[in-house]
């Protein structure tokens, strides 16, 4: 068994559902996430307190989230006798990037969310444009990015 840190983005593969683990209640639910080769993994995402409150109210199979938390690996031999590996995140964060429909209404142009300027996290972008430094594209003084 490994555990580390992980940043997840994926889709629901299944509607989240309350489960009784122990003495306490979490939500689970099946996340897809696409790994560097563009195969799907399917992850099993326990949340506890808020965000597990959030995830059962809010989302639904095939919302696109973001999940971070502690991902366990577990290998076992497969029917086949073949090695796999089971993995699981126990989430300390789960936030929703979008739903099915938002994402056809996105890909279509009738979406709210091509009407408006946004950043890469969909929030309006209000403030002035940020270079990769993270300052402001009004560069002051020398025209240096770096601000020190």
């Amino acid at each position: 068994m490994k555990f580390f840190q992980a940043t997840l983005v994926g889709r629901l593969g299944t509607k989240p559902e309350p489960k009784q683990i122990g003495s306490g209640t979490a939500v689970s639910f099946r996340l897809a996430v696409k790994d560097r080769r563009g195969e799907t993994v399917w992850v099993g995402v326990l949340c506890w307190g808020q965000s597990g409150e959030f995830a059962r109210q809010y989302l639904d199979k095939k919302d696109k989230v973001l999940v971070v938390g502690d991902m366990e690996l577990k290998p076992y031999i497969n029917k086949d006798g073949d090695p796999e590996v089971y993995v699981n995140c126990s989430a300390k964060s789960v936030c929703a990037l979008g739903s099915e429909t938002q994402s056809a209404n996105d890909s279509s142009g009738n979406g709210s969310w091509s009407d408006s300027k946004r950043d890469d996290w969909g929030s309006e972008s209000k403030s002035p444009p940020k270079d990769d430094w993270g300052s402001s594209s009004s560069k002051g003084g020398n025209g240096d990015p770096i601000p020190f």
